[in-house]
């Protein structure tokens, strides 16, 4: 009896529209994470187009992972 109504609740239009939205909204969480590693690629062009020094080539990273952080801080306090 207990299968069938797990099978029932499975199948219902609202939950599956639930598992979209999470699902959905895990990948756009996710997205920053890969940001902040994708600069490493494209630091070194940055530096040799832009003639940057090492220090101002770093910038964008840690200005992003320092946001990242009080992002996160500011999020979990409720």
């Amino acid at each position: 009896m207990s299968q069938t109504n797990t099978i029932s609740r499975d199948l219902n239009p609202q939950v599956n529209r639930r598992r979209y939205r999470i699902l959905i909204l895990a990948a756009l969480l996710n997205f920053p994470t890969g940001a902040a590693a994708l600069w490493s690629i494209f630091q070194p062009m940055a530096k040799e187009i832009y003639s940057l020094p090492q220090g101002s080539a770093n910038m964008p990273f840690s200005v992003f992972m320092i946001a990242f952080v009080f992002g996160n801080i500011c999020g979990g306090c409720r």
